[in-house]
């Protein structure tokens, strides 16, 4: 199967997941809040936050393995697949022990020793416990699951994310209610990965056995270097948990967990559609792997500048349909106690946008080396975040909070991400800027002013939201499309691409200029 046909069944699947996502994030949200209420609600975003936070004991190997194995796999390099596969599962057994051991340290920690409140730890240590001991024990089938990836075995992978997703989904939907709370929580999100993992394995056996060979002969050597190559991809984890998932902490921090129930209903919608803007784009990082190990740099340099474009107007889109539309539908979903207001939702359309892009411009980079220069970036620009967060969520509240990421990503990620394309793939600041970015303001900047004005405007007029903001996202997407039309595209992707009217039928220029700028 080619890499488009393989991109575009990535995208397909990852679609359907998108639909789940908004049955968990518009049905369950709610479902948990009527069942928890906000303050233990808020307990559970805080204690997922601190999980997430020990899931980045892998030292990212299992970020970047899926991209090491399918360079070696553009090579032809069996051998190499199956020294990675057998490093990958020594470090993997580790790592679980590693897990195993922290949640029995949890378990029998007293609160005193942690300073937090006794009734808020009986709550939460019991579900944190269960969910780091299924981590730690199905975490060494993380491997195949990378390893699947990195072959491109795109259907089954598929089909394993896509049943997770639908048991979670399930077993939220039904252990909530039955007044399991927090721990039916805990099964609902600690199930679903440990099976996935144990159908990952068994595919590699019996589909994929040439890859396998000497899996169980793990290396000291090959170890190491598998650290050495995540290394910053686990900075670079660790950056963007610091920007994007600290919140909760920070409330956490300052005496109000309730908050972080707030900021997640105003940005309950941002953060479904995030997965989404990312879907196609990040479809093709396997693929951008593949060409760089091929050797082909004219050919992956194409393919940056139109991924680069597609991390900054796809965002863009969305972000005009959460300005227009968010504050009705948090009103009308959870009530008006439930909005943060909307500087804190302007602010959360602006991250949107700021994250998708600059993160885009981390992972064209990432995906072929220079890891742990963009770790250490996002390392920098996540401290900044959390400790100007708290600093502003003392005196602004909610907004605060949302206006410290904004401030990292446009001062620490962008500057930092710019130079970095250039000197991994030669392309400079002025291209990007001066043509991608520049002909992305000049269409969708006005129409993102238009959405606020006209999400404040008509916020209980549900016809003519909802009316708005199809016509402004349409818009939006008819004033991209010529510049998306001006990418170099390979041919056989741009003929695609015209057929399904997506871009003009015009013929493909021939430099590898970026859009807007001049051959």
């Amino acid at each position: 199967m080619s890499r488009t046909k393989n991109a575009a069944l990535t995208s397909a699947f990852a679609l359907v997941q998108y639909v789940l996502a908004l049955v968990s994030g518009f049905v369950l949200f709610p479902l948990t809040i009527w069942y928890l209420g906000a303050y233990d609600n808020g307990l559970w975003l805080v204690t997922g936050e601190l999980a997430g936070y020990l899931l980045l004991g892998d030292l990212g190997v299992f970020a970047v393995l899926p991209w090491l194995i399918a360079t070696k796999d553009g090579a032809d390099d069996r051998r190499g697949v199956a020294r990675y596969l057998a490093d990958s599962l020594g470090v993997g057994v580790v790592v679980g022990a590693g897990f195993v051991a922290i949640a029995g340290g949890i378990w029998s920690t007293d609160s005193a020793l942690l300073g937090v409140n006794p009734e808020d730890w009986s709550k939460v240590r019991g579900p944190l416990s269960f969910v780091l001991v299924l981590i730690g024990v199905g975490f060494p089938f993380r491997a195949f699951t990378a390893l699947l990836g990195g072959l491109q075995d795109v259907a089954f992978v598929g089909w394993v994310n896509l049943g997770q997703n639908a048991l979670a989904v399930a077993l939220t939907a039904t252990l909530v209610p039955l007044g399991y709370g927090l721990r039916g929580l805990a099964v609902a999100v600690s199930v679903p990965p440990l099976i996935g993992g144990l159908a990952a394995m068994v595919r590699v056996f019996t589909c994929h056995r040439e890859n396998a060979v000497g899996w169980f002969r793990p290396e000291w050597v090959g170890c190491r270097h598998l650290v050495g190559q995540g290394f910053g991809a686990w900075l670079g984890g660790l950056g963007v948990r610091l920007l994007t998932s600290s919140s909760g902490l920070v409330f956490a921090a300052l005496g109000r967990p309730d908050w972080a129930t707030v900021y997640a209903a105003t940005g309950k919608a941002a953060q479904v559609v995030q997965p989404l803007c990312l879907t196609l784009p990040d479809s093709g990082l396997v693929g951008l792997s593949q060409l760089r190990g091929e050797g082909n740099a004219d050919r992956t340099r194409r393919v940056v500048l139109c991924l680069l474009l597609l991390y900054l107007f796809i965002p863009g889109t969305a972000a005009i349909g959460l300005l227009t539309a968010n504050r009705w539908f948090v009103n009308t979903w959870l009530g008006p106690g439930f909005y943060a207001g909307d500087t804190v939702n302007n602010l959360i359309a602006a991250n949107l946008i700021f994250s998708v892009a600059t993160g885009g411009l981390f992972k064209v980079v990432g995906v072929v080396g220079y890891r742990v220069a963009i770790g250490l970036a996002a390392v920098f620009a996540g401290f900044v975040a959390v400790s100007l967060g708290y600093g502003l969520g003392r005196y602004y509240g909610v907004a605060g909070v949302a206006g410290a990421s904004l401030v990292a990503y446009a001062v620490v990620i962008l500057p930092f991400g710019l130079y970095s394309v250039q000197q991994v793939h030669g392309i400079s600041p002025r291209e990007l800027l001066g043509g991608c970015a520049t002909g992305w303001a000049v269409r969708t900047v006005p129409l993102l002013f238009l959405a606020a004005w006209a999400g404040q405007q008509f916020e209980d007029r549900a016809a003519i939201v909802l009316l708005l903001a199809t016509l402004l996202t349409l818009g939006n997407l008819l004033a991209v499309r010529s510049l998306v039309g001006k990418a170099p595209w390979p041919d056989h992707l741009r003929a695609w691409l015209i057929r399904l009217r997506l871009i003009p039928t015009k013929p493909r220029q021939v430099s590898s200029d970026p859009p807007g700028t001049s051959p």
